[in-house]
């Protein structure tokens, strides 16, 4: 009480977090993320940089009104503005990446079958088999190769350690992941290059075959 600056911390950490939330299950609430969310769509723009753009433009503007010679205090409010603006939509951002963070795993176990067939069973995701040759043993074995959301892990690490406790498994963050159920790729290609560029021939399906993220291989 009495502290104004702190009240504005606090409060924009709460609505930074819930506007997260409502932009995680497709929702909206009516106001200037509206055309944030239309330029994430479009173009590789966080929701939180495109409502700093947004409301840069309407916090701003309030300078350019200087109503009863109230521009000392209509300065105050405008600084009050920004850091509402900065701290809100940097906690949107913050929320929006933990929860669509991915990972990679790398997992090596004698039952690599039954783990796959388990993780494609109770998750979305599908996986990529790889062949592997153990360098000290000089024995051939597969190993499952699978991107999941962070969120995910407990579920894929219980997966495993039910079956195959003794099983090897890598965990890594990536920076990145786009294609079938994941980011999509926000990166415009230009006409010539598209034209120029020759249509690559479908490869030949086989049969149990797949790719990453829709395949098994």
């Amino acid at each position: 009480e009495g502290n104004d600056f702190m009240s504005l911390i606090i409060g924009c950490m709460l609505t930074g977090t819930a506007l997260a939330v409502v932009f995680l299950n497709n929702g909206s609430t009516g106001g200037t993320d509206i055309i944030a969310a239309v330029v994430n769509k479009y173009y590789n723009v966080s929701l939180g940089k495109g409502l700093i753009m947004v409301d840069l433009v309407i916090i701003g503007s309030c300078l350019a009104i200087d109503s009863f010679g109230l521009f000392p205090q209509r300065c105050q409010m405008v600084v009050f503005g920004l850091c509402t603006m900065v701290i809100e939509c940097t906690m949107l951002d913050y929320v929006m990446n933990v929860q669509r963070q991915s990972v990679q795993f790398m997992i090596f176990s004698k039952e690599y079958k039954k783990i796959a067939e388990a993780i494609t069973r109770k998750t979305d995701h599908t996986l990529t088999i790889l062949d592997g040759h153990g360098w000290y043993t000089g024995k051939e074995m597969k190993v499952i190769c699978l991107l999941a959301k962070k969120r995910e892990s407990v579920l894929i690490f219980r997966l495993i350690k039910t079956i195959d406790p003794r099983a090897f498994v890598s965990q890594s963050s990536v920076i990145g992941v786009y294609g079938e159920g994941f980011d999509q790729i926000k990166v415009k290609v230009k006409k010539h290059e598209s034209a120029q560029s020759p249509t690559p021939e479908p490869l030949p399906r086989r049969e149990g075959s797949d790719m990453q993220g829709s395949s098994n291989e």
